[in-house]
């Protein structure tokens, strides 16, 4: 499974709503109005950085260990 399949998995299992665009689709969540997420529907993976940052955006970025 790709970066991208992961990460849609993710967002729908947090309860995150995922509307089809034609580039990008849009993730929204219904207990957070105003945050819309877009997320790139190319066919290759995406870097590892714009997996985190989408996370990060979403509330599902991991705890980094032994952090302070």
């Amino acid at each position: 499974m790709n970066e991208n399949a992961k990460l849609r998995k993710e967002l729908l299992k947090a309860g995150w709503v995922i509307k089809p665009g034609h580039a990008h689709d849009q993730a929204t969540h219904p207990e957070k109005p105003g945050i819309k997420i877009p997320l790139p529907r190319h066919r290759k993976d995406m870097p590892k950085g714009t997996a985190e940052s989408i996370r990060k955006a979403a509330g599902l970025a991991k705890k980094k260990k032994g952090g302070n």
